[in-house]
């Protein structure tokens, strides 16, 4: 106080919150709180003094009702059903195919082995929609094929 002036401002600071990551000395389970203080060095100080072992100190962010999930959690949910349904596709092809084979192989090998010949069915059509459907889980397995560097 100079010659009449009245200069003390109490809370002249900006106080910020802070989320503090550490593990609880006592009993070594890791936390995130949240603490307000001035600047990080205050917070990791203020999570000290409270027993907690510091691992990073990050400015809050700020708190926005969301509904649902966000953007990164559909995309990768698309991206795991994708791919198993891909490759159920393809499993699926493979396996039509391959009972359009057995079936075939199946009456040939009756008709062949009977004392007055016979005719035996070629399953073409369980043998191309089996084909059909493997490849096509393929292209949709290889069109989902960029989002496995990101997960």
């Amino acid at each position: 106080m100079r010659a009449g002036r009245f200069e003390a401002v109490p809370f002249s600071e900006v106080i910020m919150r802070f989320t503090v990551n550490g593990i609880w000395k006592v009993t070594g389970q890791p936390t995130t709180i949240s603490i307000e203080a001035t600047d990080a060095e205050a917070a990791e100080d203020n999570a000290l003094r409270r027993g907690m072992d510091v691992k990073s100190v990050e400015k809050a962010r700020a708190i926005v009702p969301h509904l649902g999930p966000t953007a990164e959690e559909m995309e990768y949910a698309r991206y795991v059903v994708s791919s198993r349904y891909s490759m159920g596709k393809i499993l699926f092809g493979l396996l039509m195919l391959g009972l359009g084979i057995g079936a075939t192989w199946y009456g040939y090998n009756i008709a062949t082995n009977a004392p007055s010949g016979g005719h035996y069915t070629v399953y073409c059509g369980l043998m191309l929609f089996g084909l059909y459907t493997a490849f096509k889980g393929a292209a949709a397995n290889t069109h989902d094929s960029h989002h496995r560097e990101d997960f």
